[in-house]
């Protein structure tokens, strides 16, 4: 076996072969890290002239000269071959030193146990526990089984196997209240559509005003530019919209058929005392449906008079790469969450996820939180449980010390820091 670096082209190519394929792990990707600060290295071990393992590799400055490497989602190799990894990984540290690595990250898009939706781990499914102690022998340091957002990528999601279904099966496999939503959503005219560059300024103001409402730093503007114009298609966005003009006339017809069938169903027990209670009952449902559509065009009017016709609900980027569409964030105006967008905007890519012959819809993270309710996480799990599908549990996030002197330093100063920072 041998170790080398490797052109885009041949790792793209492997890439693409490998049962851990990803979009992290792709050239277009590492071109996108690039224009982010960081440096890409594709490296490869080649057996009999054919590659075995390989790896896109990110590097940045951290610390005076001294560096960090990150495997976002890599490696792609068979964690369970030793003998593989561990060639991999000695040559690895090798060529990370060279370089003046202190540390390098690792967290594989690889499943651990295989779990059913309710977080239970299926009897004799996926285990890839060897894989783990592979990586504890060779110095990998485990940063553990955490369950919410410790690690610098989800440990957890939900995914959706939709290989050769169709969208009647995988639409009968989710919860009644997301069934219910969709057909409202359908019901009240939700539209879900792709944006191109020239629009990407509504997206940005969805994800402002989400990162303020859940506290986190939003990718700046730019970010968001670069994974449309370089990604060559692979990142996508559409934004979900209703046009409350349209659904109140809609509502105001429906107002009228139920009117006119009320004022039938009247007549009809006015001249005739011995009507049955069929015919009672479907005057309440009339009455009971005015009444509803009567209030919600009140909420409609309401928010045109203030934010106009076509409103805007929310957002999210989608990655198609290879067999799998990943919702990989996205937000929502909370003045707005009565519509339910995600529903529309995972349900629109779903769609397009069984018209394209993928073999996976990724929704991706959540908490590994499954038994409770009064957990602040515990919604995002619930709500995307709804879809149907399994939990994903990824084996987590590694670190291989490659300077323990640097790195050491560089802990306490940055420990230090932190100490003055609060002080002040």
């Amino acid at each position: 076996m041998e170790f080398v670096n490797i052109s885009e082209k041949e790792f793209d190519k492997f890439a693409l072969t490998n049962n851990l394929s990803n979009f992290h792990q792709t050239s277009l990707w590492g071109l996108l890290m690039a224009k982010n600060g960081w440096k890409t290295h594709f490296v490869a071990v080649k057996k009999d002239d054919k590659i075995v393992a390989a790896s896109l590799l990110l590097e940045k400055k951290i610390f005076s000269k001294y560096t960090m490497f990150y495997a976002l989602r890599g490696y792609l190799i068979d964690y369970s071959n030793f003998e593989l990894l561990s060639f991999f990984t000695n040559n690895i540290k090798k060529y990370v030193k060279k370089h003046n690595a202190m540390i390098i990250k690792l967290d594989p898009y690889l499943i651990y146990k295989e779990r059913n939706i309710e977080g239970r781990i299926v009897e004799d499914g996926i285990d890839n526990s060897s894989g783990l102690l592979n990586l504890e022998k060779l110095g990998y340091k485990h940063k553990g089984f955490n369950l919410k957002y410790e690690n610098m990528q989800p440990r957890w999601g939900v995914a959706i196997n939709i290989k050769n279904k169709d969208k009647e099966t995988v639409l009968s496999n989710m919860n009644s209240v997301t069934r219910r939503h969709i057909k409202k959503n359908e019901t009240d005219n939700v539209i879900v559509r792709e944006i191109k560059e020239t629009e990407l300024e509504k997206f940005k103001d969805i994800m402002n005003h989400t990162s303020e409402r859940r506290e986190f730093n939003d990718k700046p503007f730019e970010f968001y530019k670069d994974m449309l114009t370089e990604l060559n298609g692979m990142a996508k966005i559409y934004l979900a919209e209703i046009d409350l003009g349209a659904l109140v006339n809609k509502n105001n017809l429906l107002i009228e058929e139920n009117k006119k069938a009320l004022k039938e169903k009247e007549e009809e027990v006015s001249n005739n005392k011995d009507v049955g209670v069929k015919t009672k009952r479907k005057i309440v449902e009339h009455q009971e449906e005015i009444k509803r559509l009567e209030k919600n065009n009140e909420y409609y009017e309401e928010i045109k008079n203030t934010d106009g016709d076509i409103i805007t609900l929310g957002g999210m980027v989608f990655m198609i790469y290879n067999k799998e569409i990943l919702s990989l964030f996205g937000g929502a105006y909370d003045k707005y969450m009565k519509f339910t967008p995600s529903v529309s905007l995972h349900w629109e890519m779903l769609k397009n996820a069984i018209d394209m012959k993928m073999d996976k819809y990724n929704l991706y993270g959540i908490a590994g939180i499954f038994d409770n309710p009064e957990d602040d996480l515990y919604g995002l799990y619930e709500f995307k449980r709804g879809f149907g599908g399994h939990v994903e549990e990824y084996v987590g996030e590694f670190d291989l010390i490659t300077n323990k002197p640097v790195y050491c330093l560089y802990g306490t100063l940055r420990r230090i820091k932190n100490v003055l920072t609060r002080k002040n």
